[in-house]
């Protein structure tokens, strides 16, 4: 199944690329993640790593496209037998407003796609909000 979730906010596409390309910084706009390690203070094609959950929950991680002038990433994600593959991108706000629009295409299993689109929905608004 493919899930695709957009939102907009009043942070700069520049803030929110930052806040997704440094790893270190995704506890701070996704509640369900405790810690990343990785092998890149950078994402780059390649990276490798985890994100650790509530209850000891961990999720490998590679990440497979970059590109830093489209503002779009994208990585392979493994927790036990779940697979997903999720792929993002920043642009900014419509129409001429400042702020920012972020997008979210999740593919896997319907039950694992359609479980995670409200905790990732919720973390993709407070990643393109100001703080």
């Amino acid at each position: 199944m493919r899930r695709t979730i957009a939102v907009t906010g009043d942070a700069s596409p520049e803030e929110v690329w930052s806040r997704y390309v440094h790893p270190g910084r995704w506890p701070e706009w996704a509640g369900h993640i405790r810690s990343v390690t990785c092998d890149d203070e950078i994402l780059r094609v390649g990276s490798r790593g985890a994100v650790h959950g509530p209850l000891g929950l961990r999720a490998d991680f590679t990440v497979t496209e970059v590109d830093s002038a489209a503002w779009e990433w994208a990585w392979r994600v493994r927790c036990g037998p779940i697979r997903l593959r999720l792929a993002h991108g920043v642009q900014p706000g419509c129409g001429g407003n400042a702020g920012s629009r972020t997008w979210l295409t999740i593919d896997g299993a319907a039950p694992v796609v359609l479980g995670y689109a409200l905790p990732a929905a919720w973390a993709l608004r407070r990643l393109v909000a100001l703080r």
